[in-house]
């Protein structure tokens, strides 16, 4: 996971440098609608809270990252928008002597708010809505799906230089928590108990956006 974060990293790097003479040359006007999205790489974590007590955190996953929105900038330091930001990876596991295809996605659905001190290129976004968690199992002959929703946040930091008078280009780091419900867990005695699960993720992305 932290070689792929890394080697996007220095993708962004070189975007920077290589767009660092044009960029600069156009100003950051915001005062209608948006349309953005993103795409990189990151981590999520799986986390257990039983009700006798304790969290329990499964292993850092990494996978791929996404992001769309579609908003309105009410002020040129403000902008409103509906926005989806999602983690996801898939493989193949053998188990008793089938081949599996095991996807996994997380999702947070929201509506967000972002700030643009000063009217520049750095931004910091935050938003509330749905968080979905879903599991999808194939073989050569059926699929099982698993799905569960809950509240849903997300947040983000980044910078993004504006190349063109409609367009800007800039990397991005998202954080996505959901809260999915309730499951069966095993505490450390081996007894049955009921256990909150949620899901959070860290990304690292490229984000391209156009303003109106």
């Amino acid at each position: 996971m932290f070689k792929k974060t890394l080697t996007l990293m220095g993708i962004v790097g070189l975007l920077v440098v290589s767009t660092g003479a044009s960029a600069g040359s156009w100003e950051h006007t915001r005062e209608g609608f948006l349309i953005g999205f993103s795409a990189g790489a990151g981590g999520a974590a799986l986390e257990l809270s039983p009700t006798s007590g304790g969290t329990i955190t499964s292993e850092r996953e990494g996978g791929g990252a996404g992001n769309f929105r579609i908003g309105y900038a009410v002020t040129p330091t403000v902008a409103l928008a509906i926005e989806s930001n999602a983690w996801g990876k898939s493989e193949n596991v053998s188990f008793l002597g089938s081949e599996l295809d095991f996807s996994y996605r997380v999702q947070v659905a929201a509506f967000a708010a972002t700030w643009y001190p000063s009217e520049g290129g750095f931004f910091l976004r935050g938003g509330l809505g749905i968080g979905t968690g879903r599991i999808e199992v194939k073989d050569q002959n059926s699929t099982a799906e698993i799905k569960d929703s809950g509240l849903g946040v997300l947040a983000a930091i980044g910078y993004e230089w504006r190349l063109t008078q409609k367009f800007a280009l800039g990397p991005q780091l998202d954080f996505g928590y959901m809260s999915l419900g309730e499951v069966d867990a095993t505490d450390d005695n081996g007894d049955a108990v009921r256990a909150d699960y949620s899901v959070n993720y860290v990304n690292v992305s490229l984000g391209l956006n156009w303003y109106w």
